[in-house]
């Protein structure tokens, strides 16, 4: 039953639009909105949003990285 509502449902795909070229975003000159996220072990463990910011992110260390939001 289920692989008979996949069959149908494949037959009613439409025509999709094609995507055009993604603007690539420069967060360190580029103002935006961010969420920058602070992962430890997989694990989110600290969330900052950055509202019309720009964040830069600066290597500064073995596995260590600094953002600066402005």
């Amino acid at each position: 039953m289920a692989s008979k509502n996949i069959i149908k449902n494949q037959e009613e795909i439409l025509e999709v639009e094609e995507v055009s070229e993604v603007k690539q975003i420069n967060p360190a000159t580029d103002k935006s909105n961010y969420l920058v996220q602070i992962i430890s072990d997989g694990n989110v463990i600290k969330e900052v949003i950055g509202i019309n910011s720009t964040v830069n992110i600066i290597h500064i260390g073995e596995q260590s990285v600094a953002a600066d939001l402005k």
